[in-house]
């Protein structure tokens, strides 16, 4: 719901925030922990997403939040196209997301 110029000023003042402009943005890439990743990770992950980006390099973010996964799993590809790996999918029985073909 912010601006662009808001946004960046967010990312400015917030400590662990970053900031991607598309243009940079090389690829990202959506993932789930399977069953086995699960046992070993903190409960509420709800997945990665990994950015490739020209200056930063890569960025790899934990997601906890299945809503806010919901929301990168819908906006990120349509914004960045071919550039979007979307590798996961939603569990309708669990309502959580999981590696896809599973």
């Amino acid at each position: 719901m912010c601006s662009e110029e808001e946004l960046f000023q967010l990312a400015k003042e917030r400590r662990r925030s970053f900031v991607s402009k598309t243009d940079e943005i090389l690829s990202v890439s959506i993932d789930a922990p399977g069953s086995f990743g699960r046992l070993f990770a903190n409960s509420s992950l709800a997945g990665w997403i990994t950015l490739r980006d020209r200056k930063l390099g890569k960025v790899a973010m934990d997601i906890h939040d299945q809503a806010a996964m919901s929301v990168a799993v819908d906006v990120l590809p349509r914004r960045l196209g071919e550039r979007a790996f979307v590798n996961i999918e939603l569990d309708r029985q669990t309502m959580k997301f999981r590696p896809k073909g599973r």
